[in-house]
């Protein structure tokens, strides 16, 4: 649903897909090697960032009074990823579940 901050934060992802993209598009002439290992650490980085913003959020909304399959809904996952996605975590387990993991 849109809010008053949905114009920033749509230019905000707006940029940084355009960012992302002009990096991309740089490291065409690099190293296999070198465009390799940055592909990757892109990837990695951003995943580790995405997946522990969407695991707050997810356990925010749980903390609000909304279902699993609300928040599902919300983010194109289903229920029972929600609901694993919000399970307690152990001390040896990754920070953030894998969401994409059915």
């Amino acid at each position: 649903m849109p809010t008053p901050a949905t114009s920033s934060w749509h230019h905000q992802i707006d940029a940084l897909r355009n960012q992302m993209e002009d990096l991309c598009t740089g490291l065409t002439d690099a190293p296999v090697t070198e465009r390799l290992h940055a592909l990757h650490l892109l990837r990695t980085t951003f995943f580790t960032i995405h997946d522990d913003a969407l695991t707050e959020a997810v356990t925010a909304a749980r903390d609000t009074g909304w279902g699993l399959r609300r928040i599902g809904t919300a983010i194109g996952l289903s229920h029972e990823q929600v609901r694993k996605m919000t399970l307690p975590r152990s001390a040896d387990s990754p920070k953030t579940p894998d969401p994409h993991t059915p």
